[in-house]
């Protein structure tokens, strides 16, 4: 089962101001704590998949909890304003030119679905912008040429929501 936490502006990581790791980088520190809605969420789609299994005809059923994250996104958004997005449209982040974002720190929700596919169409455009960096630029936000795989993933995306092309 999969569940999106709330987004929260205080989950978030950083650095630790006296702490290094083993080659004298600031160790990172991960802060979180779960919404109620959270944890309701988390309680419902538990118990529903339990009952789906017995039914099913399952003699036990067990929660494992785990205590990690899986497909973590929103550390890093990608938008039009720089006071609420580091990243700009073309996934660069603002005020260091050679340093692109391609992981899916870009998106601020996942909508409880596993973002690979637009993690992967996004590090795709990405890809397109890089190349181009050499090239003299139009303007900062100049839309990138769509590839032929952006598309194609998109109409794959938008024909697996039931929406028509």
């Amino acid at each position: 089962m999969i569940a999106e936490d709330q987004p929260r502006r205080e989950n978030r990581v950083s650095v630790h101001p006296h702490e290094v790791d083993e080659y004298g980088l600031p160790r990172t520190v991960v802060t979180h704590r779960y919404t109620w809605r959270d944890l309701k969420a988390r309680h419902e789609l538990s118990s529903v998949a339990h009952g789906i299994l017995r039914h099913a005809g399952a003699l036990y059923t067990q929660t494992i909890r785990i205590k990690t994250f899986s497909h973590a996104v929103g550390t890093l958004r990608m938008g039009l304003d720089p006071r609420t997005s580091p990243l700009d449209l073309a996934s660069r982040f603002r005020g260091i030119e050679n340093l692109w974002v391609t992981d899916g720190s870009f998106m601020p929700r996942s909508a409880a679905v596993n973002p690979s596919l637009t993690i992967a169409a996004n590090a795709l455009m990405a890809a397109e912008h890089i190349a181009e960096a050499g090239a003299p630029r139009r303007h900062a936000f100049a839309a990138p040429k769509t590839s032929r795989a952006i598309a194609t993933l998109a109409l794959r995306q938008s024909h697996f929501n039931g929406e028509k092309a």
